[in-house]
């Protein structure tokens, strides 16, 4: 069947359903939760400068982060509109695969060398075979990506996950007024 023979009264309804809940599908949206005050955030500024801090608090102009500056803790006020990218910390993440890759590479490069070393000399009280070097060179990769991989799981590196910043709330323009009462007569 082609697209040609279907009748408009075969996917009209489809498609006018379709219209119908895409907005409800938007609308179910979690609302912005600010972060809590000592939140560790990144902000990423339109100029290429980025900060990290802990957050303070946010104002309809403004975004307020405590960062530790080289002599004291300062809080820094950056506008919205310079705010390219904001993250907030959500976790942190073992380093033991960076750990190993390193340490086997490594470990592995260093009793190469030591291998090639050992094969290029005259008076050789040892000479090894490439054999030798390609067992040694592997060795020296597990052993080093073990080393490696212990190290690596001591440490742990953040996880950032981006969020924006609800649109601001704009004031109404004109004179203030506070009525208390009204009298009517």
């Amino acid at each position: 069947m082609s697209l040609r023979n279907l009748r408009p009264t075969s996917w009209f309804p489809v498609v006018l359903s379709l219209c119908f809940l895409a907005p409800m599908g938007a609308a179910a949206q979690a609302p912005f939760q600010e972060p809590a005050a000592g939140t560790r955030v990144r902000l990423h500024e339109s100029t290429g400068r980025t900060w990290e801090g802990r957050w303070v608090r946010r104002s309809p102009d403004s975004v307020y982060l405590a960062v530790v500056g080289p002599i004291r803790p300062d809080t820094v006020a950056v506008r919205r509109d310079a705010i390219e990218r904001l993250e907030r910390q959500v976790g942190t993440r073992s380093q033991a695969r960076k750990g190993a890759l390193i340490g086997g590479g490594v470990g592995g490069g260093l009793l190469l060398l030591l291998g090639l070393a050992a094969t290029s000399g005259e008076d050789n009280w040892v000479d090894p075979g490439t054999g030798d070097i390609a067992i040694l060179t592997g060795l020296g990769a597990l052993v080093g990506a073990g080393t490696g991989a212990l190290i690596g799981a001591a440490s742990h590196a953040p996880v950032w996950a981006a969020f924006e910043l609800p649109p601001p709330i704009v004031p109404p323009a004109g004179p203030r007024q506070i009525t208390l009462f009204r009298l009517t007569f």
